[in-house]
This record gives structure tokens, C-alpha cells and sequence, in this order.
């Protein structure tokens, strides 16, 4: 698994705790108040609904609308100019690898095998006639 993918599940979890906790809290307030048992379910689902709503907007606002406006701003800067080239340079170091053989890439390559080669011949050759086929019915109707 990539370590991205398992920093988001982490903060994902960590978040999804969060409104769990609140949720939890909300019902036992509820509870405390004096209410039923289903008002104190009603209040942990609401919470959880509101808390859960209120962290996927503020994802959104941020990911789409305030993070390409601030990144914009901040690259007038000289000193994040510097920071987004070394990224670049890290990143392409990264991808980099060994050079790979020509010797090596001619034996991966897949050779197409005689009947393929003897099939392939044998469809074009049909297109080819039923091409002058046509053709010729169309010089016919002329």
C-alpha cells in the first residue's frame, strides 16, 4: 500500500472517531437531560449526519475553491518558487531508474506467431476484395 493512501485512511479514521466521539457525547447529554432512549439515538444520528456534512464541505471549499487561489499567491513568492522547483527535482529523481537494455526490451516484446501472421494476411486480403467488390457495384450503378 502506498504511504499516501495510508495517511489518508489514518486521517480519515482519526476524523471519523472524532464525530463518533461527538456523537457519543451528544447521546449521553441527551440521556443526562432526561430523554428516552430514542431521542438520545436520534441526537447521536444527527450529530454524526451534521458533523459528518459539515467536514465533507469543509474538504470541498478547501480542496477546490482555497488551496489553487493560495497556491497561486504564494508562488509570486521567490522563497516557494525555490521550494516548488526542489519538488520537481525530487519527484524526477525519484522516477528515475536504471537504464534498460535494448537487448532486454527486444526479448519482452511479443512476436506475433506464424498463424497470426498467416491470419492477419488472410482478413486483409478479404477486405481487399470485398473493397474492389464494392467498388466495383458502385462503377456499375454509374
Amino acid at each position: 500500500m502506498n504511504k499516501r493512501q495510508t495517511e489518508y485512511i489514518a486521517l480519515y479514521l482519526f476524523v471519523f472517531g472524532a464525530i463518533l466521539l461527538f456523537g457519543v457525547l451528544a447521546r449521553k447529554f441527551v440521556l443526562v437531560k432526561g430523554y428516552d432512549e430514542f431521542s438520545a439515538a436520534v441526537g447521536f444520528f444527527a450529530t454524526v449526519v451534521v458533523l459528518s456534512a459539515l467536514y465533507i464541505s469543509l474538504q470541498m471549499t478547501l480542496n477546490e475553491l482555497l488551496l489553487p487561489r493560495m497556491d497561486k499567491f504564494l508562488m509570486r513568492f521567490p522563497a516557494f518558487q525555490k521550494l516548488e522547483e526542489v519538488a520537481v527535482v525530487a519527484e524526477n529523481h525519484a522516477i528515475v531508474a536504471e537504464p534498460i537494455e535494448e537487448d532486454a526490451i527486444t526479448e519482452t516484446t511479443p512476436q506475433p506467431s506464424q498463424y497470426e501472421v498467416l491470419r492477419a494476411n488472410a482478413i486483409a486480403k478479404q477486405e481487399r476484395a470485398s473493397q474492389a467488390k464494392l467498388e466495383s457495384v458502385l462503377d456499375y450503378t454509374k
